[in-house]
């Protein structure tokens, strides 16, 4: 890959999950699984093609409204930011966000982002914790969890193009 294509997306993460990775969704390859099943029993043994309705009550519906069950778990809750791809030459920023069933990029416009700053938390036992935290333009606050030093923020700040409007 050139240094010129290189140059144009910048990714941080919390080491643990490629952003970059393709976006899957636990969903799709339990349904495929199954219903690849039933058509490798179907090629195997025709004779099983008669007792479709207790293949498709046995199987197949229980799996939908398991993949669908999943499918809205993961609508509802997207799950914590692990990562951000910055792509300096469509002025855009990837948060890709992850729970246990799939990952999901939420684009934004680089002119949307208001601010990044570092913040410090306190939880209920008192402890401190320093985050990022970007703030759009409409009052979003989306919190970075993987940049918690000066370093990755001024990274960040750079790559998008922050740090020459502030």
């Amino acid at each position: 890959m050139s240094e010129a294509v290189q140059d144009q997306r910048v990714v941080l993460s919390n080491g643990e999950v490629n952003p970059e990775a393709g976006i899957a969704h636990a969903a799709v390859p339990f349904m495929l699984g199954l219903v690849g099943a039933v058509i490798g029993m179907a090629l195997l043994q025709p004779g099983m093609l008669r007792h479709g309705p207790v293949i498709v009550s046995a199987l197949l519906i229980p799996s939908m409204i398991v993949c669908v069950g999943v499918y809205a778990w993961s609508v509802f809750n997207p799950g914590d930011p692990v990562g951000v791809i910055v792509d300096r030459a469509k002025r855009t920023v990837a948060v890709v966000q992850a729970n246990a069933f799939a990952t999901r990029q939420n684009l934004i416009d680089t002119d949307e982002i208001a601010r990044a700053a570092l913040e410090t938390a306190y939880d209920r036992d008192g402890y401190e914790t320093t985050h990022a935290v970007l703030t759009l333009r409409s009052g979003e606050r989306i919190p970075l969890p993987f940049i918690v030093d000066e370093t990755g923020l001024t990274a960040f700040k750079s790559a998008t193009g922050l740090s020459r409007r502030s």
